[in-house]
């Protein structure tokens, strides 16, 4: 009678037939002596290493060689009333691509590219056509930028699975993010062809004309995308884009209208009408929506940072500084998209010391740019402002 199993694999089974991993157990419970317990521990060990570094000095050819020695020296010790069974060089694989592949998953969670793409390239080793980890590796480097390397894997993705339109699609992300817009157009419609109803796919490939400035084409692709989906939120917000870059601004705005109607707790689409009525010189009407937008989210920095600046066109000076200035207390990010686009502080009709005192909280709060213009301008004195 078989009394007891015994699995050199990654797996133990108990007298009960209940799974013991034996990464966890301490094999006080099998009737066999400390010499073969403790080659069982090495043999775990190496199962260990293997996963901890991929790129170890062990192969699967010796892990499972080791395994079989294993079986033979415990069957001879236990005898023939045991059944000692060995686990295939194919379920050892199974098992290891399965972990390296979880601890990769953990780093690319945590955003240690470089460290996720050691675990993915030893899955990799021992399965080549596995999709989700040829994306995922593409991804790692996609975000370090190293795009040749993730279209790389990409395409051999795809040569393994010629359907997988996600790997088209990020694709098409590789070549717009290197502004290869004509060659991304090509992987984006692909992408829209194998999964017509992704809305994902739909909006990158009309944003790529876009993109290429063919702004007539990418409105139809969101007109009838549009139509076939019912009024899609993220479809409806996109043609209001195409609008604005066509300079359509009165179809933007009548957009953006629609859409607040359905959504009047949303403060991102009253400021995009705000910043659509600021093209077409409605500056009144653009502060409005920009106000609108701050009751519903007091923080929204870019509403002050744009209030700033329909104040300044106005002639309303002192009160743009004090919106700059609240758009700085949010977010010091604004102050240097604001010293891009204009020297309005410099130019201001106010007291060189309060001049100074924006230039020095600027300084202070993250503002690159104001601190080279203190230090070149006459403000700068030897004391800091208090």
């Amino acid at each position: 009678m078989i009394k007891y199993y015994f699995r050199i694999t990654p797996y133990i089974l108990d007298s009960n037939h209940n799974v013991v991993d034996p990464l966890y157990t301490t094999y006080e419970d099998l009737p066999i002596n400390d010499e073969i317990k403790n080659k069982i521990k090495l043999w775990v060990k190496t199962i260990k290493s293997y996963v901890e570094k991929p790129n170890s000095y062990y192969s699967i050819k010796s892990i499972h060689w080791y395994a079989l020695k294993l079986k033979e020296e415990i069957q001879q010790y236990l005898g023939e009333e045991w059944k000692i069974i060995c686990c295939s060089k194919q379920k050892i694989i199974g098992y290891l691509f399965d972990e390296l592949k979880k601890v990769a998953n953990f780093h690319k969670k945590e955003g240690h590219y470089f460290k996720a793409i050691e675990y993915y390239k030893g899955s990799i080793a021992l399965n080549p056509r596995d999709y989700e980890v040829l994306n995922s590796i593409a991804f790692c480097y996609y975000e370090l930028d190293l795009l040749e390397d993730a279209c790389y894997h990409l395409k051999l993705n795809i040569e393994q699975s010629p359907f997988h339109a996600p790997a088209f699609f990020n694709l098409g992300l590789c070549y717009r993010k290197s502004n290869d817009f004509v060659v991304a157009g090509i992987y984006f419609e692909k992408a829209k062809n194998l999964n017509p109803e992704n809305v994902d796919y739909i909006i990158n490939y009309a944003h790529n004309f876009i993109d290429l400035k063919f702004y007539k084409m990418a409105i139809e692709i969101l007109l009838a995308a549009s139509i076939k989906m019912n009024g899609n939120r993220e479809i409806l917000e996109k043609l209001s884009y195409a609008y604005l870059h066509a300079e359509e601004y009165l179809e933007s705005i009548k957009l953006l209208q629609e859409l607040i109607l359905l959504y009047p707790d949303d403060p991102t689409l009253i400021f995009k009408l705000g910043f659509c009525f600021s093209l077409i010189d409605e500056n009144e009407k653009s502060t409005k929506c920009y106000v609108d937008a701050l009751k519903i989210d007091p923080d929204y920095g870019e509403c002050y940072y744009n209030i700033a600046l329909n104040y300044h066109f106005q002639g309303l000076d002192h009160l743009s500084v004090d919106m700059y200035v609240r758009a700085l207390l949010r977010n010091s990010q604004h102050a240097e998209h604001f010293w891009q686009r204009n020297n309005l502080l410099l130019n201001l009709d106010i007291p060189d010391d309060f001049k100074e005192k924006i230039l020095i909280f600027g300084s202070e709060n993250g503002d690159e740019r104001a601190k080279i213009i203190l230090e070149d301008s006459n403000l700068h004195q030897q004391n800091s402002y208090q």
